[in-house]
């Protein structure tokens, strides 16, 4: 069998190798195949959910239907609205 991978997997499997983790770049694929295999049902529906949820992201993304976000202000905004919850949830 011959598989074609992307300029990004073949940078990581040499990457794996290169570093010492695995000796050959079988054995990276052969690894990361077994992991795949013994998902449990759980991880598999997550899994699926979580590619679904990158393709949206993609596709707005493709068509513009994203903007710029400040990371201060996501940060700013996640902490208010933790101490939002923490003050209705009664805890100081």
């Amino acid at each position: 069998m011959t598989v074609t991978l992307t300029p990004e997997l073949e940078e990581l499997i040499a990457l794996k190798v290169a570093s010492g983790e695995f000796a050959t770049p079988e054995d990276v694929v052969a690894t990361g195949l077994g992991l795949l295999n013994n998902l449990n049902p759980e991880e598999r529906v997550k899994l699926k959910w979580l590619r679904e949820q990158v393709a949206i992201g993609v596709a707005d993304i493709e068509r513009g239907a994203c903007s710029v976000l400040d990371m201060e202000e996501v940060k700013r905004e996640a902490r208010r609205r933790f101490e939002a919850n923490r003050n209705s949830n009664g805890t100081h």
